[in-house]
């Protein structure tokens, strides 16, 4: 009974001992394993996150983040992260303020510069009226689609001077579909062609003579 009694205690120990040292191993391995992982770190200038600053930190997930896309795994060790991190160009505050310069200058440049609006070319004239004003022969040529005529400088294209039976807005020319019409805005003095008066709107088919009560001109069809 004795000698079994021992037999077991023996065994016992033996398993308590051998327990122990297991623990031991594992326990050495880890710290060895950590103390590879500190050393390696170290080495290529990444630090545990546990240590390093907010911005630090930052960057340190940025690192780890960048090594994972690139290695296609999660399994990406800090010096592989640091590595890809190198790639990144790093800029000086002095460089990034001249860049941004730059592009301040840039969009100034952009706001500053106006284009030159090319010229309309000059709308070809429709008619040409040619008349005598004291003395002088005068010509107005129509180039838009109306001719106001009258006294009245406020309503009229074509102003007629000393006439005092001419009307404030006396008559009017109008190009309309390509066509030229002589209109009369109720006159009381009368708008004349080639010698009769016309009333309401007559269209003109060629070169002829005008008289706006007594003020007489030549209407030339360009």
């Amino acid at each position: 009974m004795e000698t079994t009694s021992i037999i077991i205690i023996t065994a016992m120990a033996l398993i308590i001992i051998a327990l122990v040292t297991a623990i031991l191993l594992i326990a050495k391995g880890s710290r060895r394993k950590e103390t590879d992982n500190v050393r390696a770190a170290r080495q290529t200038g990444v630090e545990s996150p546990n240590n390093i600053s907010m911005d630090d930190k930052n960057q340190y997930d940025r690192t780890v983040a960048l090594g994972v896309k690139a290695s296609g795994t999660g399994n990406t060790s800090p010096a592989q992260s640091r590595a890809k991190l190198d790639e990144i160009p790093r800029l000086s505050n002095d460089v990034k303020t001249e860049i941004l310069r730059n592009i301040n200058e840039s969009k100034a440049q952009a706001y500053d510069h106006t284009e030159v609006m090319p010229e309309k070319p000059k709308p070809k004239a429709a008619a040409l009226i040619r008349y005598i004003e004291e003395g002088q022969t005068k010509e107005y040529k129509m180039t838009g689609d109306t001719v106001n005529i009258g006294r009245n400088p406020e309503l009229c294209d074509l102003v007629f001077n000393g006439d005092n039976y001419l009307g404030k807005h006396h008559a009017m020319l109008l190009n309309k579909s390509n066509k030229l019409y002589l209109v009369d805005l109720s006159s009381k003095n009368g708008t004349y062609l080639d010698g009769k008066r016309i009333e309401g709107s007559v269209e003109l088919s060629g070169s002829c003579s005008l008289r706006f009560a007594n003020t007489e001109a030549e209407l030339i069809i360009l």
